[in-house]
């Protein structure tokens, strides 16, 4: 007789509804019951499973990266426009670091500025790593000098601080600048030689209307500035510009500051101030008592009674008068429109004695000779009210200096010798 035994399973629920994977949820709730981190109540993560069990893969996962729009495409998205997202949305980028995306120039990698602008969203304006920043010196004493040991770079003039240096005692406001006394001018350096014998050529200090310009006129009268875009460009003989000015000049003693042209008008005593880029007369300034047309020339004549000069105080002029017997007279000038500020009577030789002057550091310098070797035996200190004999030579190659002026821009002296365009360094 054969025995038929029978094998059951009693369970209080259905075997169907058991917990497979352990995951704490019955696999007629459990969209996976063979992975225990995939159930309802579980975190979605970016790794391409329906980790919540919702019907959507990826969706609103925790650990989903941020994306960012790149309006300005710098390569920087925008940081306050975040999307969460595991795969990157057409158009958005992984980084959000700019600070503002409309504009390519300002991004995290972008170099800073002083223009009142965050170029590279650091949070910061204008610091003093800044490319363009000014060297400032400490001016203890408020004479408007500073030492040259104590400086900083600054987008803004630090309280206390000057932009010029060269101050022998900051604490004694009237001893002035000695750094910028010259102790010797170089031999000259040639750019090109043309035109006439006598001319005028010249830089912008400030280099308002672009680095390195330079502008010429030729002759000691006429009406024509000629404009080149460089000193290679004038030696190429390549103008970018002529114009015609509305009021023509007399002698070689003009000058260019800021963007504008200062010269003295043709056959009177007025002072021209002419805007380059706006191609008008400014303003006009008549220097009452001053010699012109050849009245108090320089020794080679020219209708150079009237000379413009530049030095690191600004735009002045020189001239003589009846009043001081012909000798130099000097007189710092303000700007835009033109305006007389001070004025010196100087002790000097006659201005029809001596061949041409230049002005550094608030002191004019005076040559006796426009030919072959040149002195300076004549110097004429503002600060002080004095005058010595820096007993100071240089060479003038050309042997007719009919032009020589300072640029406190580049340190050097531009001179017209004979056609020569040349510029001497000078040291201090």
């Amino acid at each position: 007789m054969t025995t038929l035994m029978l094998l059951a399973l009693s369970a209080c629920s259905d075997p169907t509804s058991l917990d497979e994977d352990g995951d704490g949820v019955l696999a007629a709730e459990d969209c996976d019951d063979s992975n225990p981190a995939i159930y309802p109540e579980a975190e979605e993560i970016c790794d391409g499973l329906d980790n919540d069990c919702d019907g959507e893969v990826d969706l609103d996962a925790v650990d989903a990266p941020a994306w960012y729009p790149d309006v300005d495409g710098d390569g920087f998205g925008d940081a306050a426009l975040p999307t969460e997202q595991c795969q990157a949305p057409e158009g958005l980028i992984a980084e959000g670091s700019d600070c503002d995306d409309g504009e390519a120039e300002i991004s995290p990698d972008a170099l800073e500025y002083c223009d009142g602008v965050d170029n590279n969203c650091d949070g910061s304006v204008d610091e003093d790593s800044a490319e363009d920043t000014t060297t400032y010196y400490r001016d203890a004493d408020g004479d408007g000098y500073g030492v040259k040991d104590e400086a900083v770079q600054a987008c803004d003039v630090p309280s206390g601080f000057v932009e010029i240096e060269g101050d022998c005692d900051d604490d004694d406001a009237t001893l002035g600048v000695c750094v910028c006394t010259v102790t010797s001018i170089e031999a000259p350096v040639t750019t090109v030689v043309s035109g006439s014998t006598h001319g005028q050529w010249m830089s912008d200090p400030l280099q308002t209307l672009g680095e390195g310009r330079v502008w010429e006129m030729d002759g000691f009268y006429g009406f024509n500035l000629v404009e080149y875009a460089s000193k290679e460009a004038l030696a190429a003989g390549k103008s970018s510009a002529t114009v015609s000015l509305p009021l023509a000049y007399d002698g070689t003693g003009a000058a260019v500051l800021d963007g504008f042209l200062y010269y003295n008008q043709s056959d009177t005593n007025v002072l021209v101030e002419y805007d380059i880029a706006a191609g008008v007369v400014n303003s006009t300034l008549e220097l009452k008592g001053a010699g012109f047309h050849n009245t108090y020339a320089y020794d080679w004549g020219g209708y150079s009674d009237i000379d413009f000069a530049v030095d690191e105080n600004g735009l002045w002029v020189t001239y003589a008068t009846e009043a001081n017997a012909g000798r130099l007279v000097l007189s710092s000038l303000g700007t835009q429109p033109l305006s007389l500020e001070e004025t010196w009577n100087t002790d000097s030789p006659e201005k029809s004695s001596v061949c041409n002057s230049f002005i550094v550091c608030g002191v004019l310098y005076v040559s006796d000779a426009c030919y072959q070797t040149a002195s300076i035996d004549y110097a004429f200190d503002t600060f002080k009210g004095s005058s010595s004999n820096p007993g100071l030579s240089f060479s003038q190659p050309g042997t007719y200096q009919s032009m020589l002026d300072y640029n406190p821009g580049e340190g050097v002296l531009y001179s017209w010798d004979w056609s020569i365009h040349q510029t001497y360094v000078v040291n201090y």
